[in-house]
C-alpha cells in the first residue's frame, strides 16, 4: 500500500535504477506502485540544484531550468555549459516549438512567458 505524505497518498517506489550519469545531470528509471494500486515506470532528473525541467534541443543541447531562476544552455558533448540567462522568476515549464528553433519558457504563476529564438548549437 503507498505511504501517505501530509494526509495525501504518495508513491511507493519499488525498485530504482540509475540509467544516465553525468557532469551535468543523471537519470533515474524507478518502479512505482502509484496511490489506488496501479504501477507505473517514472524517470526521474537528478542534478546536485533544484532543476525543474530538462528538454533538450534538436542539435543535441540540453536546457536546465532552476529554481535559481536561470535558463542554463549546456553541451553534452563536451560537458560544458554554453550560456545561462537570468529570469525575474523560476521557470517551471519549458517547451521546444516544433520548428526546434525556439523556446518557450513560463514561470509557476504564470505572470511571464520567455520567447526565445535560439541559434544552432552547431559548431561545424
Amino acid at each position: 500500500m503507498p505511504s501517505r505524505k501530509a494526509g495525501r497518498p504518495v508513491a511507493k517506489i519499488l525498485s530504482s535504477e540509475e540509467i544516465y550519469k553525468g557532469p551535468v545531470f543523471g537519470v533515474r528509471r524507478d518502479k512505482v506502485l502509484e496511490p489506488h494500486g496501479v504501477r507505473a515506470i517514472r524517470e526521474v532528473i537528478t542534478h546536485p540544484g533544484s532543476v525543474v525541467v530538462l528538454p533538450v534541443l534538436p542539435d543535441g543541447r540540453v536546457v536546465s531550468a532552476s529554481w535559481d531562476r536561470t535558463l542554463r544552455f549546456w553541451d553534452l558533448a563536451s560537458e560544458r555549459p554554453l550560456a545561462c540567462l537570468t529570469l525575474d522568476s523560476p521557470a517551471t515549464a519549458v517547451a521546444v516549438l516544433p520548428s526546434g528553433s525556439e523556446l518557450v519558457a513560463g514561470d509557476r504563476l504564470g505572470r511571464q512567458l520567455h520567447h526565445l529564438r535560439l541559434e544552432s548549437g552547431d559548431s561545424r
